[in-house]
């Protein structure tokens, strides 16, 4: 579920301005814009796992791993997984 997995996210990482907070995050939005809304959280996700290096998908996946789940079942559901680590 999307907002658990935004809430689990904002609370290992409070502060928007941490370099730890944001570096899973960063691929075309504000860094702090993730933490602020929810959809923005699933789309900067959502392009980071479609579109991201294989070491950015690991920085995503020890720092929002909620989110990591959502988007891997979605994709793999969809057909579209690709190269992305497995669950685990």
């Amino acid at each position: 579920h999307l907002a658990s997995a935004l809430e689990a996210y904002r609370g290992r990482h409070p502060r928007p301005n941490d370099e730890r907070g944001r570096s899973a995050f960063s691929l075309t939005a504000d860094p702090h814009e993730p933490l602020e809304n929810p959809r923005e959280f699933y789309a900067e996700g959502y392009a980071l796992f479609h579109r991201g290096s294989p070491e950015r998908l690991e920085v995503m996946r020890r720092q929002a791993p909620e989110l990591y789940r959502l988007l891997y079942r979605e994709a793999s559901e969809a057909g579209t997984l690709g190269a992305q680590p497995p669950l685990g």
